[in-house]
């Protein structure tokens, strides 16, 4: 019990999980947390906090305690891959509350690395199963996944009066029509009590930004006028003509300020390659130009999609997804109508594309890292090697590989074994092969 309530207090100021008095406190004998979590944490001295954890990890005989105490410390230098090891590391040691912790733990480890789904999941699970979980990481998690209404309400039924309670007000009084509400929310980040979130509210404000920028009447001669200024940025940069990454943005900046005029141009633009404004922030140029490119996407993103939809031709947005593509990219043929991917040496990345038709036609194309998206092409080769030479397996081997498309790496072992069965006893063989030798075995998953 004790060991699981540092835990939690270490990550988060203690009415966030529970009120307890200062009496129940002494009665636990916690004698560190709270009393000196909370002085520090005010006065921003994060690495003292970060050496008082590593001295009672040196200090405990407890192995659960030692590795919790370590990815207490890397949370508060901002260290999420040295948290999650160090609290999955004691998770593996840990039981009932002391597990339980450990994970929201995690989930704000989670937040810190950019790992929104995954924190998500955590958290709602422990809202179901325990009906306990960290009031300010629950309604920053509902906040990023754009659940406004529901922070608010979970919130006036769990108030909290720690020090964070100023910032999470600001938060969640932000209102897209009233844009000064955006520059109260940002001054949280400056706010020492906050120090747990400071690398995933950038992109909560990053969202907020195109919300704000959406309800302007005047957004289309906004996305005008700041994307001919990018263009000039990009012109001038030094690194352009010895950049592909640069000829490239340039080129799509150019493609796409001519469907700019109305929200009508930008409901044409349905099929927009998501992730411009990711990779953006990887091109060489000054950090402000940077982010001056990555809103321009995200901006541009949101008016695509929150202007009524189109009827959409499916082949006309076929084709301006193509045109997007850089000079030289290489096309994996699936053999699904349902999913395309394709390789781009030149900027170093992936494209896939994935379709559905009911109930009405989508089309959706994002970028993926260049790794990802040559191992995708490494699992979806054999089979579409075999649907090649016997189209009667469609059936079969279609929704394999749209899955393969969509995620590589959730595919289990499992999956592949459960499609892999349903086949012709050569084709099983060949293919078990293929998978055993190459991508199963490459991603460290059982071979078959």
């Amino acid at each position: 019990m004790i060991a699981s309530l540092v835990i939690v207090i270490g990550v988060i100021l203690l009415d966030q999980v529970r009120r307890l008095t200062q009496e129940e406190l002494k009665k636990k004998k916690m004698k560190t947390g709270p009393y000196w979590v909370q002085p520090l944490l005010r006065d921003g001295r994060f690495d003292e906090i970060a050496k008082r954890y590593r001295k009672m990890s040196a200090a405990t005989p407890r192995a659960v305690l030692r590795l919790a105490f370590l990815g207490l410390a890397d949370l508060y230098q901002l260290n999420p891959d040295g948290a999650i090891s160090y609290f999955q590391q004691a998770m593996g040691g840990a039981l009932g509350k002391t597990l339980n912790d450990l994970e929201h733990n995690v989930a704000v480890a989670y937040l810190q690395k950019g790992w929104v789904d995954k924190a998500t999941a955590i958290l709602e699970e422990h809202r179901r199963i325990h009906g306990r979980v960290i009031i300010v990481t629950y309604v920053l998690v509902l906040l990023l996944n754009g659940r406004r209404d529901d922070a608010r309400r979970f919130y006036t039924l769990n108030p909290i009066t720690s020090g964070a309670k100023a910032g999470l007000e600001a938060l969640l009084t932000f209102d897209p029509r009233r844009p000064a509400s955006l520059n109260e929310a940002m001054a949280v980040w400056h706010d020492p009590y906050w120090r747990l979130y400071h690398l995933v509210l950038p992109r909560l404000f990053a969202q907020w930004d195109a919300e704000v920028f959406f309800h302007d009447p005047n957004r289309c001669p906004r996305l005008v006028d700041q994307v001919l200024s990018l263009i000039r940025q990009v012109e001038a940069v030094p690194a352009f003509f010895m950049s592909p990454g640069l000829q490239q943005m340039r080129r799509l900046l150019l493609v796409v300020s001519r469907r700019l005029e109305s929200d009508a141009d930008c409901r044409s633009m349905h099929g927009l390659i998501r992730g411009y404004d990711e990779w953006a922030e990887e091109l060489p140029v000054a950090e402000a130009v940077r982010q001056d490119w990555a809103s321009f996407w995200r901006r541009l993103n949101y008016v695509i999609d929150h202007t009524a939809y189109p009827a959409m031709d499916p082949a006309q947005t076929d084709l301006w997804i193509t045109r997007q593509l850089p000079a030289g990219s290489i096309r994996i043929n699936t053999r699904s109508p349902n999913s395309d991917l394709f390789l781009c040496p030149s900027i170093y990345k992936g494209v896939r594309i994935l379709r559905a038709f009911q109930p009405y036609p989508r089309i959706y194309a994002e970028f993926m890292a260049f790794d990802e998206a040559e191992r995708t092409a490494s699992w979806v080769n054999p089979l579409v090697a075999v649907l090649t030479e016997d189209d009667t397996l469609r059936h079969i081997l279609e929704p394999l590989i749209d899955a393969i498309v969509f995620d590589v790496q959730a595919v289990t072992p499992e999956r592949i074994r459960d499609t892999l069965i349903r086949l012709p006893g050569r084709y099983r063989a060949r293919l078990e092969g293929s998978f055993g030798e190459g991508a199963v075995e490459a991603d460290g998953l059982e071979a078959f």
